[in-house]
């Protein structure tokens, strides 16, 4: 992942917290997850460090059971 125009590796980024969340129906059978999230960037090597706040759109369909990893 990158965060200020830096690349980090998997072990140096960590979620911190979900800011706000949502989710929505389209009346048939699709849901929407959205969520805003802190994540934390640490280099250890060079001791650069960024926080950034994204935003997810997550869609699946009735009967799914989406799995999320941070």
């Amino acid at each position: 992942m990158s965060c200020d125009r830096h690349l980090f590796d998997e072990d140096e980024v960590s979620f911190q917290r979900v800011k706000e969340w949502s989710v929505s129906w389209d009346g048939k059978d699709k849901y929407t997850v959205e969520y805003t999230g802190v994540w934390e960037f640490e280099d250890a090597s060079d001791e650069r460090d960024c926080k950034d706040t994204r935003t997810y759109s997550i869609l699946y369909e009735e009967g799914e059971n989406p799995e999320l990893d941070y």
